[in-house]
């Protein structure tokens, strides 16, 4: 029994979810039992009931009478006693009347809402008016004096208490400051946030300031909006375009001119563009042919024919012959036949000038139009908001360049021009940004999640070259995951069915199957949950995905004994793994050993510079879209689950049973970052514990239950059955698609259902669903046989022999073309604009008296100084070019202010004087001024030279600070990646003892850098000996570091010693080579 008044719009907005309503509900309750500061002036709004009785008070944290029994909980003490003893005056009141006549013990008391007490005093009466509770009503007139018929009695001597001699009873538990603290708690969580009325329409925002002024002041009634205190309901009205009395509005606004009044507040509204009205989403298929127009049909005709016969028409002895007009021809029927259908289906889609096309994040088929301006405001909001992406001051060319070194560090040199790094590309990547299509809305944002990317940021490596011999690589990665940990990836759709079903029948069923083995609680025969890394990239940095790295390399070393994958240069790139290098066969495959793939997977991910615009931003974790993206996502998540698969006491730490493998207590499955789990020893809520106990990287709770939705899957848990998910179909419309679309599609469709392993029953009914989509397109199919449906989809496909699909084009129709007469109008916004204009030339003019009037008592004091008697000497101006400039530009700042100073004086001194009548005097004062300017102009050059000089001097430093702090980073990393290394396993003793030595070779040259941390470049060596020559050029301290970095204890310290124990530890490396 809820009262119906906490389910009223009185109850905050941010509970919207259950549990956060419960949790804020429960609070209120705490806040209520604590004792209120009698300084507050607050109220709450609470409700006394039980099964036909109802009533809904306020208590006060102040009364009137006595301020120590304030409170909800004296209140409720203060009913309890009415209720009992009717001698008193207040007993007689309707509500306690009514009260007698149900049992004591079935009363329900409920705090409901806390606030100020006028707000509180007018949802009480908003309430009694709305819901009429019976309990609320004015006693019956005279019955507050009359008196009580009951004689009162004294109460038992067994029930009498003596207080003589007892101490005053000592306060509650929730009385003292705890109570305090928890009750301004409880308070605050309460209050809610100003609302933001430009976002609102006007009876919106009308009805919430209506709503606000009877809960703040308890008045009811209509609003003047021509009130001052109303100026954005205003505003709202007349942005709506609606009549407005400017009479009226300059009386109550007491202003000469309304429209200039009102303009000095455009601020207070929005534009359709800053509500997000400008953004639409378009929910047709954008993959169909474009229609050129007469014009540019011929145009791009001509253009055509002249690139593909340049060559021939330069011979001059050949001549030009008209060429067939039949496709063009065709072409032309074809448009004129399908305009009214072309004209509906792009009506949307026509590229406006200042228009953007964004991709939708989801459905690829489906694109937002928006303007150019709104989408840079997306995509620069977005990034700033980004707690993983930086701001930086490099230039789009520094930032290029400085990827394109860390890239030429980290590659081994035999692998620059196959990766197409030799040719110094532009590698920068770009970003852009895709939308997502539950955070918008026709409408505006709908998100309102705190810290939520509504906008996918996709970054591009467009740019790269052999983009090919990458994908080798990250394919060679792969093949070396997929043998080496234990893990629930799921590589490709294709065996998704196949492996869930595989790993349902492995299940363990337990004895009670309706018990949770974890929990003890209730649950079903099989419970399933589907969960989604949805922040994954903004978790994982670099560093997290190189060690990843390292630890799946080396564990597939480990297990199978290789150190090589070789790739096969094909469309579909397979591999295997070997123990050895082939080098032959170049044109077939191409073989890695793990440390080229280590080392090319950390200069794939090191590129951490994108490219917005002109602006350049860094990225402290992994990048989405990149090369090598998927892998290290892939890496990461699987070296989790290998770790959480070989610990069997972490099971038993989260409260799991470590009798059975877990395959046999949970079938999970995972497909990039969408997470399936199905159990029958655990119940969903346990379920979805595991993810925070296997991974790093949050995981959330995307759907759980009997039925879930997993990829492109529907699994149904009773009965167990797997299924194709239901999806919006995206076909092409009739006149867009070729020639054997209809078939492809419908062969693609047959193909997936076939790889799902529908029923029979299941496929008639997709079956049906497919056709019943393409009619809806508009294709026409007649039946001229029987539709054949094998028992089993794996019996073969459908027999599309018997169906015969006609896909007819509509017949041209004459459409007139209506163009309705639009009314003209004067705007609102540009009156406001001519209005603002004379203020604005008014104010310009008073600001430039005034500057006029500060200029002319800006004096010179002594030596340049300004005069300020008020200030010490070392402030000022002066002071300020002392500190910024060197002693030699403040000499030149001095002598300059000086000659110019006594030049003004001098001025000032003739003025007084007669005139003289001697030519030559006049003369040479006119030279000796002319002088004084001439030096004082070549004293400011010098000055401004000097001040360049030092300007450069600052920006070259802080230029070098820069590139040192970079090469710094460079170095740090490189080191760090080659220390990350893996090893090659070494083989068993019993082998080696009977195996050759293999030779000194180049390859041996090229491994032995990588384990000495590149200190040292071995190309072109040919034995050890080369090695320690080279070993001696290099410095003693670096060696000493590296030797360090092996784990040597025991570091000689001079140079021959340290060089022979490099030479050991590179043997003891390379134990197998002569």
């Amino acid at each position: 029994m809820m009262p119906a008044f906490i389910r009223a719009i009185w109850w905050p907005d941010a509970a919207t979810k259950r549990e956060e309503a419960l949790d804020t509900f429960l609070r209120m309750q705490l806040a209520a039992l604590s004792k209120p500061n009698t300084q507050d002036d607050c109220a709450w709004l609470y409700c006394w009931w039980q099964h036909g009785f109802r009533y809904v008070g306020m208590a006060r944290a102040r009364r009137a009478d006595a301020c120590m029994s304030g409170g909800p909980l004296c209140r409720f003490v203060e009913h309890l006693s009415l209720r009992t003893r009717p001698h008193p005056r207040d007993a007689q009141k309707l509500r306690y009347r009514r009260a007698r006549s149900y049992s004591g013990g079935s009363f329900w008391w409920l705090p409901a809402f806390v606030g100020r007490t006028a707000q509180v005093a007018a949802m009480e009466q908003l309430e009694i008016k709305l819901h009429l509770p019976n309990a609320n009503g004015p006693a019956r007139a005279g019955m507050l004096d009359k008196p009580c018929k009951v004689q009162r009695k004294r109460p038992p001597r067994w029930r009498r208490l003596r207080c003589s001699g007892r101490a005053p009873p000592a306060h509650a538990a929730w009385e003292g400051h705890i109570g305090g603290s928890q009750l301004t708690k409880g308070m605050a969580s309460f209050e809610s946030a100003d609302a933001d009325l430009s976002q609102w329409s006007f009876c919106q925002a009308y009805r919430h300031t209506q709503r606000c002024q009877m809960g703040t002041e308890a008045t009811m009634g209509p609003l003047s909006i021509y009130s001052p205190a109303m100026q954005q309901l205003f505003l709202l009205w007349a942005a709506a375009g609606n009549e407005i009395d400017w009479g009226l509005l300059e009386k109550c606004w007491k202003v000469p001119c309304g429209p200039v009044a009102l303009a000095k507040l455009c601020h207070m509204v929005k534009g359709p563009l800053r509500l997000s009205h400008g953004l639409h989403r378009v929910e047709k298929n954008w993959d169909v042919p474009r229609f050129l127009e007469n014009g540019d049909l011929q145009a791009m005709f001509r253009k055509c024919v002249g690139k593909a016969f340049a060559k021939v028409t330069a011979c001059r002895h050949l001549g030009c012959q008209a060429l067939p007009r039949r496709a063009l021809q065709q072409y032309d029927e074809r448009r004129r036949a399908c305009k009214q259908s072309y004209d509906a289906h792009t009506r949307e889609m026509s590229f406006a000038p200042g228009c953007s096309i964004i991709p939708d994040d989801k459905c690829k088929k489906y694109a937002w139009r928006m303007s150019q301006d709104a989408y840079r405001f997306l995509l620069a909001y977005f990034i700033l908001l980004a707690a993983n992406w930086q701001l930086t001051a490099m230039s789009v060319t520094e930032a290029n360049e400085w990827c394109y070194d860390m890239i030429i560090a980290l590659l081994p040199k035999h692998l620059i021009g196959f990766l197409g790094m030799s040719r110094r590309p532009w590698i920068l990547p770009y970003c852009y940004a895709m939308i997502k299509a539950k955070c918008f809305a026709p409408h505006g944002r709908t998100c309102m999640s705190a810290g939520h990317s509504c906008v996918r940021k996709v970054i591009s490596f467009a740019t790269w070259p052999k983009k090919s011999c990458w994908r080798m690589v990250s394919r060679g990665l792969q093949i070396a995951l997929q043998r080496g940990p234990d893990n629930w990836q799921v590589w490709s759709l294709r065996d998704a069915p196949a492996i869930l079903r595989r790993k349902l029948s492995n299940l363990s069923m337990p004895g009670d199957p309706h018990v949770c083995s974890r929990c003890g609680g209730p649950k079903s025969h099989l419970e399933a949950t589907v969960h989604d890394a949805g922040q994954f990239f903004e978790c994982v940095t670099v560093t997290d995905a190189l060690q990843a790295a390292h630890g799946v390399l080396q564990l597939t070393a480990q297990h199978t004994g290789c150190f090589h994958a070789c790739v096969f240069r094909k469309k579909k790139k397979a591999g295997f793994l070997s123990t050895h290098s082939f080098r032959f066969l170049p044109r077939k495959f191409r073989c890695f050993d793990f440390q080229e793939l280590f080392l090319v997977f950390a200069a794939a991910i090191s590129v951490t510079y994108v490219s917005a615009g002109s602006r350049v931003v860094k990225l402290s974790t992994l990048s989405i879209g990149g090369i090598m993206s998927m892998i290290a996502s892939a890496m990461v998540l699987c070296l989790s689950e290998h770790k959480w698969l070989q610990r069997r006491t972490a099971w038993v730490a989260a409260g799991f049973s470590d009798s059975l493998p877990w395959n046999e207590q949970v079938a999970a499955l995972r497909y990039v970052d969408d997470l399936l789990q199905v159990s029958a020893m655990y119940c969903a809520g346990c379920l979805a514990r595991v993810p925070e106990v296997v991974y790093q990287v949050p995981f959330k709770l995307a759907e759980s239950g009997r039925a879930v939705t997993w990829i492109d899957l529907r699994l149904d848990l009773d009965p167990l059955s797997v299924s194709v998910a239901q999806k919006t179909l995206t076909i092409k419309p009739p006149w867009a698609a070729k020639s054997g679309y209809v078939r492809s599609w419908l062969c693609g469709r047959f193909a997936r259902w076939q790889q799902v392993g529908l029923s029979k029953e299941m496929t008639a009914a997709e079956t049906t669903r497919a056709f019943w989509e393409l009619l809806l397109q508009g294709s026409r199919l007649g039946c001229s046989g029987l539709l054949c449906i094998p028992s089993s989809m794996s019996d073969g496909l459908l027999n599309f022999k018997s169906y015969k699909l006609v896909i007819q084009l509509p017949n041209p129709t004459a459409r007139e073309l209506q163009q309705d007469g639009a009314q003209a109008r004067f705007p609102l916004r540009r009156a406001l604009c001519a209005a603002m204009l004379p203020p604005f030339l008014q104010l310009g003019l008073l600001m430039g008296w005034l500057l006029q009037a500060v200029m002319a008592t800006n004096r010179l004091g002594k030596n340049g100084e300004r005069y300020r008697p008020s200030k010490p000497m070392g402030s000022g101006r002066r002071g300020d070019e002392r500190a910024r400039h060197p002693e030699a530009v403040q000499r030149l700042v001095l002598d300059i202010r000086t000659n110019d100073n006594a030049g003004r004086s001098r001025k000032r001194s003739r003025r007084g004087r007669p005139r003289s009548s001697s030519s030559s005097s006049s003369s040479s004062s006119r030279n000796k001024a002319r002088k004084d300017k001439q030096e004082i102009a070549r004293l400011k050059a010098m000055l401004a030279e000097k001040e360049a000089e030092e300007c450069k001097r600052e920006a070259d430093k802080k230029h070098a600070d820069a590139e040192a702090a970079r090469r710094r980073e460079l170095e740090e990393f490189k080191s760090t990646v080659l220390s990350l290394l893996p090893k090659q396993p070494p083989l068993p003793a019993n082998v080696t003892e009977g195996m050759p030595k293999a030779s000194f070779s180049a390859e041996i040259a090229q491994r032995a850098g990588y384990f000495v941390h590149e200190v040292a470049d071995f190309a072109g060596c040919d034995s050890w000996e080369d090695i320690e020559a080279r070993l001696k050029n290099v410095s003693n301290p670096k060696l000493k570091e590296m030797l360090q970095g092996k784990g040597v204890t025991d570091v000689p310290s001079s140079k021959p010693a340290v060089v022979k124990a490099v030479m050991r530890v590179l043997k003891n490396e390379f134990s197998s080579v002569q």
